[in-house]
């Protein structure tokens, strides 16, 4: 790394060069509530998708 970082440069050196401003996240903030998502995720399946167990766990499959 040493040798890439002295080729190519520091490519975060700009970083704090520009401050953006907080207003958008705190708007989406305000828009979207607090609160974490759901535990577990609600992913319903889609037509045609396979089961979501590993087969080594699956008891519903044929032997």
């Amino acid at each position: 790394m040493p040798k890439r970082f002295a080729e190519v440069g520091d490519p975060h050196a700009a970083i704090d060069d520009v401050a953006h401003p907080l207003q958008p996240l705190l708007d989406l903030y305000e828009e979207h509530g607090e609160g974490d998502m759901p535990y577990p995720p609600d992913y319903p399946k889609m037509p045609g998708e396979p089961k979501r167990v590993q087969p080594s766990r699956d008891t519903d499959r044929k032997r």
